[in-house]
């Protein structure tokens, strides 16, 4: 309450407790009082009232965020976002030296697919295949790197690591859920009519890299430079099987 309110709470009682109370007096005080507390009854509803829309902003600004989010992970890996919103800029500013497990995959004779394909028919297909294999690359903690027509880069170790031994793990894990995911959706691509079967051929490799922001002042991109990256590439076209 305020001193205003606690000195006429006082003057009410000491007129209440003395020997000839002045009526009039008495009276004057009750009206104040009630006039002070229909005051502070109207000044506590407007802050309710400023908190409810406080609220509701803060609902409405968590909500813009959280969309903003998911928006900024269709353009950038969602581990890149991720760390951007933990720890800051920082986390990902600059380069790095770390040990990486990297994995490059592309599809067989995708020439020769799109060919025989309509544009509208072809970006179809390939909408669904990455969204299947990026979904992937999410669920096992990756870095989508990046889309390079049919080809599919992903690492492992940054911008954040589970350590060595984990992250080449979860690489080969991922690897492993691609070949029977694209197991189940040959046969639906085959009921589509899309012919031959589509074959993907994968390759991992572990080693050191140079990680961070690469481009221009205007445009960046977070990327993996260095041998280990060329590896994957070249394992995939190791001969043997390792189309799936």
């Amino acid at each position: 309450m305020s001193n205003r309110t606690d000195e006429l709470i006082a003057r009410i009682e000491a007129l209440l407790l003395s020997e000839t109370p002045d009526s009039d007096a008495l009276h004057t005080a009750t009206a104040a009082l009630l006039t002070q507390f229909n005051r502070q009854s109207r000044q506590i509803d407007r802050l309710v009232k400023l908190a409810d829309a406080s609220e509701e902003k803060l609902t409405r600004a968590n909500a813009s965020l959280s969309a903003l989010t998911r928006n900024l992970a269709r353009f950038v890996p969602q581990t890149v976002v991720d760390s951007l919103m933990k720890s800051g800029y920082e986390q990902v500013a600059g380069t790095q030296r770390r040990q990486l497990t990297v994995f490059f995959s592309d599809i067989v004779d995708f020439t020769g697919m799109t060919e025989k394909l309509e544009p509208e028919q072809l970006a179809q297909f390939l909408m669904e295949y990455f969204s299947e294999m990026n979904r992937l690359c999410v669920r096992w903690g990756g870095t989508l790197d990046q889309f390079i027509g049919d080809a599919i880069v992903i690492f492992f170790g940054a911008p954040k690591s589970r350590g060595a031994e984990t992250d080449s793990q979860n690489a080969v894990g991922m690897a492993l859920e691609m070949q029977d995911r694209l197991q189940a959706l040959r046969v639906k691509w085959a009921e589509d009519g899309l012919s031959p079967p589509v074959h993907v051929r994968m390759g991992l490799a572990t080693g050191y890299a140079t990680v961070g922001n690469f481009g221009s002042d205007s445009r960046l991109h977070y990327t993996a430079i260095g041998n280990v990256v060329n590896s994957a590439a070249r394992i995939r076209h190791l001969p043997r099987r390792t189309a799936c």
